[in-house]
């Protein structure tokens, strides 16, 4: 549009200098007069009709968060790091030995506080083809979060089910090709390949929730009625929160149903409850049921004894 403008009016400003060098109307030859007169007038209808039209742009549709999801982000941010700073005292109330899964849930809420502190200062985000010159914000920060906290609730539920060494490394290897996989579906630009991504990582997740089920039901069955009832519950819970982030993700990321501040709005709400409420309910439980505990022992707590080693190896 600027180009145009300024083409048009640098034409127009040539016709003014060839105007100057014209003579004027009141020249003593009569034909010149004559030529003069006319020539003025038809220049003067020709810019009369000269209207600027400028080349526009093709229109690009640019979904992106307003000031309403940056607050939430703002809002989450101080939630977690709250969440994260209760979980700290209560570790601090109980023995050193007892403090793994204190440790785990402050892991996972201090990870998620990070998250929200990165999407609040526009960082992690970038924007994705959902049609045609149609492009929405997509905020990856919630991917690199998900890859390092969701395997940790799967290690306190695995924990504390008292699951199997391979059972945990294939809850984090179903989980890791969940996220990532879920990653790939929001970045695709192609719908098709996008939903594709969406489809595997629903897979992913399905294996997790047979693992959960069946696999954790009956540890947590060998570790006492206590436990299996605090697993059954904290799991339960765990499980039908984590179905409603796909839902989130076809509706948002997906179809572009909800804009992008509701599916902020939505993902927060998840993210609270999946990582806050869950740490909370989970160490009230263990404080309540000490059986259900996984204490540590050895180097764990006391690292390496330099001195007992070499008295052992003398």
């Amino acid at each position: 549009m600027t180009n145009y403008a300024s083409s048009t009016i640098a034409s127009v400003s040539r016709v003014d200098v060839n105007l100057s060098d014209r003579p004027t109307c009141g020249h003593k030859t009569t034909k010149r007069s004559q030529f003069c007169s006319s020539d003025t007038s038809s220049i003067q209808l020709t810019m009369s009709s000269m209207t600027v039209k400028p080349s526009l742009p093709f229109p690009i549709v640019q979904e992106m968060a307003t000031k309403t999801g940056y607050n939430i982000f703002w809002v989450v941010f101080v939630l977690m790091l709250l969440a994260t700073a209760s979980y700290v005292v209560l570790a601090l109330r109980v023995q050193k030995e007892l403090r793994l899964f204190h440790y785990i849930t402050s892991f996972i809420t201090l990870t998620a506080a990070m998250s929200y502190y990165a999407m609040a200062t526009h960082a992690g985000t970038t924007f994705t083809s959902v049609g045609h010159d149609h492009y929405r914000q997509i905020f990856y920060a919630r991917y690199i979060d998900w890859t390092i906290t969701t395997p940790l609730l799967l290690l306190d539920l695995a924990l504390l089910a008292g699951l199997s060494g391979i059972d945990l490394i294939a809850l984090v290897f179903a989980d890791l090709g969940m996220i990532v996989t879920g990653l790939f579906a929001s970045l695709e630009a192609n719908r098709k390949y996008s939903w594709g991504w969406y489809a595997i990582a629903c897979i992913f997740f399905l294996y997790i929730i047979y693992i959960l089920v069946i696999s954790g039901r009956v540890s947590a069955n060998t570790r006492g009625q206590k436990v299996a009832k605090l697993y059954d519950s904290v799991a339960f819970f765990t499980i039908i929160l984590w179905t409603l982030y796909p839902i989130a993700w076809g509706v948002s990321e997906g179809a572009a149903i909800l804009s992008v501040d509701q599916e902020i709005g939505f993902y927060a709400v998840l993210d609270v409850l999946a990582k806050g409420v869950f740490g909370l309910w989970l160490l009230t439980g263990h404080q309540n049921i000490p059986e259900a505990a996984v204490p540590l022992q050895g180097w764990w707590i006391n690292g390496v004894n330099s001195g007992s080693q070499n008295a052992d190896l003398a």
